[in-house]
């Protein structure tokens, strides 16, 4: 227990503290002195802290003080306290570097505990405040923050434009650029990509060696021998496993030794070493089952799986089959979480910038009726012309506005080149559906779809035939769903359809006469053949309740494993 503890103060202590907070205005050099050596001995860190006479600091660095108080605190085993005693910093110092720095350590412990809500509130606030920084130093660090959590929420795409802009602001032999480098290479691993990424991984092996950062090398040389796994190429895996090994015992990180093994566990099996596969799966399987380290986990099994099976002990292939089962429901469950938290904070933000923009509007109104009331009349005949002039002006106005609003009112609604619903309309009324509809007890079924390789019809037959497709495609849907069906254009070449009264059964059957519908689309004026294929995900509320987000984010599953599976295809969301 005292290893896993100290292994994860370890690891948080290293992800938020790569280099000393320079920047910051401290008077007393001692707090940079706590902060340079607290990785490296903490318990002396923690010793010159409560040691400090808090008179003698300026109150910026009395608030930098209770900063590294709380993120020492992590040392003590519970990441639970650490983050709500940073949370109570974050709220109630006002140095801005200080604030700042703690949402960089917010921002990233939430996604090391799981709390995604919060961590994307966080995130939105961290890149707010990077858009005005103009520290090099405290932006690297920030992006650093950013880039860890959206590693581990699984946002690769906005993951590699954080390492890209890490890359692009930092020296070759800085750790934050061996960051981003690990980023990269662990993400190729993670999605499996089949091209040889020797050369990169040289140079970013090159690079973190420069940085002089023993930890970031081994988990860059963990993510590039996943790799090496997953291309099959076990004897060029197995020279990597020889030279990583004394690292990852030096480093003694549990997290780290748990990937490692999980790694060596697939590697010797596919040596055919059978014996260190099961002691390298059985070392992983004898620590605590924590939902953090359910990806070891999950590698571990699949090998013991194997083994068993291969042995012919079948009972005892079961008994691991069914841990196999009940960890990658987990994992499934926890990609759910973050998919909805991910997409109820784009909701959010989205709200937040609407709530900004018409104040905005309001405002500028306020000064326009202020600088009128202000102005004074002095002629009177010229008095009543204006009010002439004012009132034709208010019944002219008065019928444009109508006619406006009912413009606005559609373009709120609609799609202007497809005619469906637009994306905030179609929230907006799913969430009154649906409490219908549970209180009337009967299902609703989400259909979410976009065009296969959409892209390369725009590139290749130009934009004008990718509009005429998008609109065909909804004419196409219609022809085939119910009148009281909600059909909207979620954004680019991504639709979704909401169907009450029905179940994800019927609905996957609706969802395959689009498919065949949509096959049989034409455009005309195009360059070449033009064949049009479409892939499909689909829930419903027996599932994952009646919630438009969870109805959202379990059908982009299902999509995914449509688009996975080869496309043009419909898939069916379900809880194992």
């Amino acid at each position: 227990m005292t290893k896993i503890f100290s292994s994860w103060a370890r690891l948080v202590a290293f992800l938020f503290a790569l280099s000393p907070f320079s920047t910051l205005c401290a008077q007393d050099a001692a707090l940079l002195d706590i902060e340079r050596i607290h990785f490296d001995d903490h318990q002396q860190a923690l010793v010159l802290l409560n040691n400090l006479d808090l008179q003698s600091l300026s109150p910026e660095d009395k608030e930098y003080h209770r900063f590294l108080k709380a993120l020492l605190s992590a040392y003590e085993g519970n990441l639970e306290n650490a983050f709500h005693s940073l949370t109570g910093v974050y709220t109630d110092v006002q140095s801005t570097r200080v604030k700042n720095r703690t949402l960089v350590s917010l921002t990233a412990m939430a996604s090391f505990l799981g709390k995604w809500e919060q961590g994307f509130m966080y995130a939105n606030a961290l890149q707010r405040a990077l858009a005005n920084e103009k520290d090099e130093t405290l932006m690297l660090k920030g992006l650093q923050g950013l880039l860890i959590f959206y590693l581990n929420a699984e946002q690769y795409d906005i993951a590699k434009m954080l390492a890209q802009r890490i890359e692009k602001h930092s020296p070759a032999d800085s750790p934050y650029r061996c960051l981003g480098e690990v980023a990269m290479m662990d993400i190729a691993a993670k999605e499996q990509v089949s091209e040889s990424k020797e050369a990169r991984y040289q140079t970013a092996k090159a690079n973190c060696a420069a940085s002089g950062s023993r930890y970031y090398i081994s988990l860059l040389e963990n993510a590039y021998l996943t790799l090496l796994i997953k291309q099959n190429k076990p004897q060029q895996a197995y020279r990597l496993s020889k030279i990583m090994k004394k690292r990852v015992e030096d480093i003694d990180v549990l997290f780290l030794d748990l990937a490692f093994n999980a790694s060596l566990a697939q590697l010797y099996y596919l040596l055919g070493d059978v014996e260190k596969a099961k002691t390298s799966a059985t070392f992983v399987l004898d620590q605590l089952d924590k939902r953090e380290f359910l990806q070891s986990r999950i590698d571990a099994l699949l090998v013991m799986v194997k083994i068993a099976k291969a042995q012919q002990d079948f009972a005892q292939a079961l008994q691991y089959a069914e841990a196999l089962s009940k960890a990658e429901s987990l994992l499934r469950e926890d990609n759910v979480v973050k998919q909805v938290a991910y997409q109820q904070a784009n909701f959010n933000l989205a709200i937040k910038e609407n709530e900004i923009a018409l104040l905005d509007k309001k405002n500028k109104l306020l000064e326009q009726q202020t600088q009128l009331t202000n102005e004074k009349i002095n002629v009177v005949t010229l008095a009543l012309v204006v009010i002439a002039i004012c009132l034709a002006a208010l019944v002219f106005w008065s019928y444009r506005s109508r006619k406006l609003h009912l413009k606005f009112k559609q373009l709120a609604e609609k799609d202007g080149l497809t005619g469906a619903f637009n994306r905030s309309f179609f929230i907006e009324s799913a969430q009154k559906v649906l409490p219908v509809q549970k209180d009337l007890q009967s299902d609703c079924c989400l259909i979410l779809f976009d065009l296969d390789h959409f892209k390369q019809i725009n590139d290749t037959q130009g934009h004008q035939v990718g509009d005429k497709l998008l609109s065909a495609t909804v004419a196409a849907i219609y022809e085939v769903v119910n009148a009281d069906t909600l059909v909207a254009r979620m954004g680019g070449e991504e639709f979704a359809i909401l169907m009450p009264r029905c179940d994800v059964i019927h609905g996957a059957c609706v969802a395959e006469q689009c498919r065949k519908a949509i096959e049989g689309v034409r455009v005309t004026h195009v360059k070449s053949n033009l064949t049009v294929s479409v892939s499909f995900g689909v829930s419903d509320t027996s599932q994952v309740g009646y919630n438009i987000d969870n109805l959202l984010a379990a059908a982009d599953l299902a999509l995914y494993k449509s688009k996975q599976n080869g496309r043009n295809q419909v898939n069916r969301y379900f809880v194992e």
